[in-house]
């Protein structure tokens, strides 16, 4: 735009036609007119308005010496010719600056609306349909300028309606860039500080009036009276919601053209038949005698009356209804208005300007209603606005969510928790569960993590707003889209084994009591804090967690804590104060994770099935989980996280969303189990069977029963106990145990439970019949070999039977397990059969593999042959036990033997006695060359050790990755 200059007789000649005035200078030429003390300049006209806080009179004087040319004041100030006096400056500032810019709003048509809500989507909704229709219209509002499509840069001061110099010269930007229309929302202080000049609107809208700016209004009467304005001062044919109570007095007060509009009949126009369905809108547009259908992407009766009046403006505007209809379906919603983000996962997250009692009953219950899962409401209160609101922010958010979290807004010069303290007042007698958390990125990402399947949250007040006002009108960025996106992202990295998200969260004050710590320099505002997570790693914590400290032999995790502080830790768990940082106390780390989760855990009820034995422990966990999901959401141990730091981590990811949970107990020595089991509390427990691992500290099978039966001490009394009735140790405890329910499982024992009958064994499948008493209950076809995974399967049968599920349904989830990629994983490389079981090895589970390798049939000419590495953890019995394993292959017709280790050398001298062709070495690479020399097409290869061996590196050796 090009520079402007008027002869200031010009300008009062124009204006004077609308206002008197007093004035007795000079004509001279004016170069600006403002009411900023900041941008005066030679030759301005300088404005006096009074404001809340500043009165321009008491500058006056001084922007004479800084160079204004004239002052217009609203009473004498003595400034003889230089004062032009004027009963109302503001309005007379319209009425120059309309002058001044050649009055750009008589060249446009103008609609403007106005009301507490809904203002910002029907202007975008009505420029959307003028643009859509070939029109050129400008939009001003809440969210921005647009001219056309392009964007107006403009002062963001004053955020819905400019200032009156600004908004003209927008109008005059508009008209010159080829508009035709203008649509914008017209604010109530807009209207009471006469910042919309002389500005006529073709068409004015009224939304509804409720409880909102009284901070500057005083009363609901003066809020009504400064939106009245619009309509009796500034426009020509009005479109009134008369289902509102101040809508209806406004129709009957307002004497121009006027049409009334609503969603229940009985109005000039009027939306019927409305219906949702995938988070759109459907519905009719009526007029006397006509009714057309719309599709609206936006879901609430509030948004169907915003498209009401937005579909009757613009048909009178003679916009064809053929149009209408085109541009009000394919209206995708606005920016922070019911703004879906996404999340890429199975909760929902909804971002809304709502920021008022009645924005929030008008947004919720539409929400609600198409919610399945729980409806999570975060929400503030601005500071330094309207205090009445707080408690009835919190009453309309209680109304129809199932869970709040108070939080901050724009806090401007007011303290955070203050505002905090007065909303929550209004909480008083709900039953609705809430948190307060101060830290607004804290709560986000509170409110993300503890989401379940088919939650949605709402993110209410902010809206389209990027920033955050803090004292002193600071502005920081803070964008809720930017902040879920981190939350969502945190939730992908977290590593199960060492965090643990809290779904209802725990207080500062409920830890120190489940695990009897003692705070340290932790502020009396954290009593407000719920945190969110607990974590041992500190590149998983996010702001609201908590981070435990362990100590290893290698690390310590008390050298840590202040990283984690800095990253938003609300406090540390340690075993001893770390400077001046929050801490909590505690005798030990180790103990403390247990106490807590043992505390957690009490928190809620689900069929819990604790899985313990020497192997098969996390096959049986991980078919037990899936037999379970027939019925429930269930929970279970990730991995093999199975000793004191993993599982209470599992535990503590328990939600009211999960009915079921399978949690897998491994140990090394006496009195772990039993520490576990304390912790979990079985309703269920399970036993899969009894070998040699840990018997270097366990002494004999006979202690390792001892250790395993721990399971006990701290399952529920009526939980029943289900073994493996194949194993020799086991099997009796049917008879001893008589205080509880013993549930035997069994392949070749006849007498157990639960047996296995008719089992077909295949290269990649084992098929058979599920018998009790002599009945068939179903049959299973497990696409994993081997007779061993028939017992882990019964077992999971057993325990998802006795937790209320359908023993059809369980086989139907059990034929669709799958092994993961080092247990019995079948792979054809090279022309061969390749068995990959490394995942771990015991006596046990190596005889099975070797049954699996026994019943696999090479192909033509190939040999079945057998990798094996030391089996570990076994103590002075390991010789003995290895041998045993040789003579077994032997036993078994295994055609050649390959042993890596410094053990397996046993597993090779015995079946060497037995005639089985062997090699055996600790070195890699001779292995290597072996198997590179004697492996052809047609062969079947198992390949089986300890984890600790690492065969997969012999694996990927012969075959690559």
């Amino acid at each position: 735009m090009s520079k402007i200059t008027k002869q200031l007789s010009e300008l009062l000649k124009g204006a004077g036609q609308s206002a008197e005035y007093k004035f007795k200078g000079k004509d001279c030429l004016i170069t600006g007119i403002t009411d900023d003390t900041r941008k005066v300049g030679e030759g301005n006209i300088f404005v006096c308005v009074k404001g809340g806080s500043f009165d321009g009179h008491t500058a006056a004087a001084d922007m004479l010496n800084k160079g204004a040319a004239v002052v217009v004041c609203e009473r004498d100030l003595g400034l003889g010719a230089k004062q032009i006096v004027v009963s109302d400056a503001r309005k007379f500032y319209g009425l120059l600056v309309a002058e001044w810019f050649d009055h750009p709003e008589k060249e446009l048509i103008l609609v403007g609306i106005t009301g507490t809500n809904g203002k910002t989507t029907m202007a975008t909704m009505i420029h959307h349909i003028i643009t859509c229709a070939g029109g050129k219209a400008g939009l001003i509002g809440t969210a921005g300028t647009l001219c056309g499509k392009e964007p107006i840069e403009r002062d963001d001061s004053t955020p819905t309606t400019p200032k009156v110099f600004e908004l003209y010269e927008i109008f005059r930007t508009m008209v010159d860039r080829g508009c035709k229309y203008c649509v914008m929302e017209v604010s109530s202080f807009a209207l009471e500080q006469n910042r919309i000049g002389s500005a006529v609107y073709t068409c004015g809208v009224f939304t509804n009036l409720t409880e909102d700016h009284l901070d500057y209004h005083k009363t609901m009467e003066n809020y009504y009276n400064a939106k009245k304005k619009l309509f009796t001062d500034h426009c020509k044919i009005a479109f009134i919601n008369t289902e509102d109570d101040f809508g209806a007095r406004l129709y009957k007060e307002t004497p121009c053209t006027k049409y009334s509009y609503g969603i229940k009949g009985g109005t000039s126009v009027y939306a019927s038949h409305i219906k949702y369905s995938d988070g759109a809108a459907h519905f009719w547009f009526c007029i006397p005698g006509k009714s057309f259908p719309f599709n609206l992407k936006m879901m609430g009766a509030y948004n169907v009356a915003n498209a009401t009046a937005a579909i009757a403006v613009c048909s009178k505007l003679n916009v064809p209804i053929g149009k209408i209809t085109e541009a009000v379906n394919s209206f995708n919603g606005v920016r922070g208005r019911c703004e879906n983000i996404p999340t890429g996962r199975d909760f929902y997250i909804v971002c809304d300007y709502a920021h008022s009692p009645d924005a929030l009953e008008n947004m919720l219950p539409s929400i609600k209603e198409n919610t399945e899962g729980r409806l999570i409401c975060l929400f503030g209160c601005g500071g330094d606005r309207d205090r009445t609101k707080r408690p009835l922010m919190a009453k309309a958010a209680a109304k129809y969510a199932d869970y709040l979290i108070v939080t901050s807004d724009n806090p401007r010069n007011e303290e955070p928790d203050a505002i905090i303290d007065e909303i929550i007042t209004g909480l008083d007698g709900s039953n609705t569960p809430y948190e307060r958390i101060t830290d607004r990125r804290a709560a986000i990402f509170h409110a993300v993590k503890m989401a379940k399947k088919d939650d949605v949250i709402v993110l209410a007040g902010k809206g389209h707003e990027d920033y955050q006002i803090l004292k002193d009108n600071v502005h920081i960025h803070f964008d809720e889209r930017e902040i879920c996106a981190e939350a969502l992202a945190s939730l992908s990295k977290a590593d199960t084994t060492e965090s643990s998200s809290l779904c209802s969260g725990m207080s500062i004050d409920e830890i120190c009591a489940a695990c009897g710590g003692k705070k340290s320099h932790i502020p009396a505002s954290a009593r407000f804090i719920n945190a969110d997570c607990i974590s041992s790693d500190t590149r998983t914590i996010t702001p609201g967690s908590i981070f435990i400290a362990f100590k290893g032999d290698r690390f310590d995790g008390h050298n840590f804590v202040h990283d984690a502080v800095v990253k938003g830790a609300v406090a540390a768990i340690t075993e001893y104060p770390v400077g001046e940082e929050p801490c909590i106390v505690v005798e030990n780390t180790h103990r403390a994770i247990l106490d807590i989760a043992a505390h957690y855990r009490r928190k809620f009820t689900p069929k819990l099935v604790g899985i313990t034995g020497s192997v098969g422990k996390t096959t049986t966990k991980e078919m037990t989980a899936l037999a379970l999901s027939s019925k429930y959401e269930t929970l279970k141990t990730e991995g093999n996280h199975n000793n004191e730091i993993g599982m209470p981590f599992t535990l503590l990811k328990l939600s009211p969303a999960h009915k079921a949970a399978v949690i897998e107990m491994g140990m090394s020595h006496f009195g772990e189990i039993e520490r576990l089991s304390k912790t979990c509390r079985p309703t269920i427990a399970v036993i899969t069977n009894i070998g040699w691992s840990h018997a270097e500290n366990l002494g004999s099978q006979e202690g390792i029963l001892k250790a395993k039966l721990e399971i006990l001490s701290g399952a529920e009394p009526s939980a029943p106990l289900i073994i493996n009735g194949d194993d020799p140790l086991l099997y009796p405890l049917t008879k001893k145990i008589t205080d509880r329910e013993v549930i035997s499982c069994g392949a070749k024992n006849k007498e157990c439970t639960y047996t296995a009958e008719n089992i077909v064994s295949e290269t990649d499948s084992v098929r058979f019949d599920i018998v009790k008493d002599g009945e068939k209950l179903g049959e299973i076809k497990l696409p994993c070999p081997g007779v061993h995974h028939v017992i882990d399967a019964l077992i999971a049968f057993a325990a998802a039977v006795k937790a209320g599920c359908d023993g059809e349904a369980v086989c139907r989830k059990l034929e669709c397990f799958r092994l993961d990629g080092l247990r019995q994983h079948i792979e054809h490389r090279k022309g061969q059969t390749l068995i990959i079981d490394c995942y771990n090895a015991a006596p046990n589970s190596m005889m099975a593999a070797i049954d699996v390798l026994s019943d696999t049939i090479p192909a033509s000419g190939g040999k079945r042959v057998a990798v094996l590495g030391d089996m570990l953890e076994l103590g002075s019995m390991s010789p003995e036990l290895h041998k045993r394993v040789g003579e077994y292959a032997a036993e078994k017709g295994i055609d050649m033997l390959v042993c890596y280790g410094s053990y397996a050398a046993y597993m090779a001298k015995s079946a060497e006695a037995l005639g089985i062709p062997c090699c055996c070495s600790s070195d890699k690479e001779t292995i290597l060359n072996f198997l590179n020399f004697k492996l052809r097409e047609g062969d079947v290869v198992l390949f089986k050790a300890s984890r600790g061996i690492h065969m997969e590196e012999i694996i990927e050796g012969y075959y690559g990755k």
